[in-house]
């Protein structure tokens, strides 16, 4: 997490690209990553986790000014599920193709553009 302090936007996008190429590398990983009632107890507490550090990434960058405003931790959940599309429908492109999906969100996400539509209650795991 001290690079997340350091350096707000690499942990964010050192993070982004490294999730994306174990789904990648790994489809089982991919699954589960999208669909976090599988797996067992111990694997839900670790993606757990690893959402609870996703947050505290976000939540640095926000903090630094260095991503729109109105990012929030679904919109990186978001790219894995796209991610995840590509894999399904030819994981072959998929590996020639994520690098610009990743690069084409994390643009986004770093915009001054117009604000985003709310975060949808599906998404939204802060609640939980």
């Amino acid at each position: 997490m001290a690079r997340s302090q350091d350096d707000p936007w690499g942990a964010l996008t050192s993070y982004t690209h490294f999730v994306v190429e174990r789904q990648i590398a790994d489809r089982a990983f991919a699954e589960v990553l999208s669909s976090p009632g599988l797996g067992t107890a111990a694997l839900r507490e670790d993606l757990d986790r690893t959402y609870r550090d996703l947050q505290a990434i976000v939540q640095n960058a926000l903090d630094a000014k260095v991503v729109r405003p109105d990012m929030h931790c679904s919109d990186l959940l978001m790219l894995f599920r796209a991610v995840n599309g590509l894999i399904a429908a030819d994981a072959e492109t998929a590996t020639a193709a994520w690098p610009r999906l990743v690069a084409t969100f994390l643009a986004a996400w770093r915009s001054d553009g117009p604000p985003l539509p709310p975060v949808s209650a599906v998404w939204d795991r802060t609640e939980a």
